[in-house]
């Protein structure tokens, strides 16, 4: 909800009306502390100015960036975006699937052993913060006209920067019907969307991704 402080300053309450809303709540706050610090990302996203408890439920209190919801045809300024942000190291994509918890006999569980046994397995990925739904409903040209990010409750460092350029894509992709880029960074991008969303969305979402790579695996094989 919005309202205003003391200093009459537009501010955004958000509280966790559930379990899930709680463990948001909490999870934006920590990121949003944690993005303060680094250099790129502070001056894209909300300043965080409290957090606490009330009647067992978690909220947050943060500034409101002001200005214009990006749409479906500002995909190509996310991505001009998504170049700027700050790398912070690198992974195997072999040792990054390795880390993703799937369920024995589980589908995606096959997919991670067809990548291991690729010759995509020891490509290295950069990795940094990420938003974790970068997508244009979470993003905002402000009064200034730079881009702000907004919504972080899926933020986390240390992930493959790729995830948040492909999620980008094949929302692009799935609500436009963009045809997504031929190669190898297609497959490694979809793979890291699959796994990704597989661990926050609903399994239809997942699944549309899954059946790209599948069809790009097959591909390689016969290459």
């Amino acid at each position: 909800m919005f309202c205003r402080d003391g200093q009459d300053r537009s501010i955004i309450i958000k509280v966790g009306v559930n379990v899930g809303g709680s463990a948001a709540c909490e999870l934006e706050s920590s990121a949003l502390k944690e993005l303060s610090l680094v250099d790129g990302w502070r001056h894209r996203i909300p300043r965080l100015l409290s957090s606490g408890d009330w009647r067992g439920r978690k909220w947050i209190a943060q500034s409101e960036i002001k200005g214009c919801q990006l749409g479906v045809d500002n995909i190509n300024d996310l991505e001009g975006l998504w170049e700027e942000m700050p790398r912070t190291g690198s992974v195997k994509l072999s040792e990054w699937l390795m880390l993703r918890a799937v369920p024995n006999g589980h589908c995606l569980q096959q997919l991670r052993e067809r990548l291991l046994d690729s010759p995509l397995s020891s490509q290295e990925l950069r990795c940094g913060w990420i938003h974790g739904d970068y997508a244009p409903w979470n993003a905002i040209r402000a009064t200034d006209r730079e881009i702000h990010l907004i919504d972080l409750e899926y933020a986390t460092k240390d992930q493959p920067v790729l995830i948040d350029l492909w999620y980008l894509r094949f929302s692009a992709a799935h609500l436009l019907g963009r045809d997504l880029p031929i190669g190898k960074e297609r497959i490694i991008g979809l793979a890291l969307v699959v796994f990704w969303i597989f661990d926050h969305a609903a399994e239809p979402v997942w699944r549309a991704a899954l059946n790209m790579i599948n069809e790009e695996l097959t591909i390689l094989d016969k290459g």
